[in-house]
């Protein structure tokens, strides 16, 4: 039997080599901790990986990786794949951001704050001021509604 989440081998009664089951277990448990992936847009393993290292594998996994298209790809003397299950998180360390599985495919989290941060770059020189005072209403509008619903304190 093992895990439901992350798949970890139990131990049954009377169990030989009761070690091995344990340290693939302590070494998942490791690598899930916390959670930091190097990549996720290879899809065959990169080359010169160290222990303890994480990927993402792509949707078209090749070679070492074949068959585990967008699994934890974990790297500990080898490779050991673990399928992703929906609300597990991830910081993805060669893009600076942290990544939800929703059950079928990876979803960037937090990218709606940095958007909203963006806003006044994407308002150019182009707009006119009535164009722009229409945004603005709007997001009065929006405001007003956030408040009166409670979603947004006053």
């Amino acid at each position: 039997m093992t895990t439901p989440n992350s798949e970890m081998s139990e131990l049954v009664s009377g169990q030989s080599n009761a070690e091995i089951t344990v340290n693939e277990a302590l070494n998942r448990a490791d690598h899930m901790i916390s959670l930091a992936i190097e990549d996720r847009d290879f899809n065959a393993p990169p080359g010169g990986e160290s222990d303890g290292e994480t990927w993402i594998v792509g949707a078209s996994g090749s070679g070492d990786w074949s068959g585990h298209n967008l699994e934890l790809a974990f790297y500990t003397s080898g490779w050991t794949f673990l399928a992703p299950f929906e609300g597990l998180s991830a910081y993805i360390k060669d893009e600076d951001v942290f990544a939800v599985y929703d059950g079928s495919a990876w979803k960037l989290y937090g990218t709606q704050a940095a958007a909203v941060a963006d806003l006044d770059q994407d308002i150019s020189a182009g707009y006119v001021e009535a164009e722009v005072q229409a945004i603005s209403d709007k997001v009065d509008e929006l405001l007003a509604a956030l408040r009166l619903t409670s979603i947004l304190a006053t």
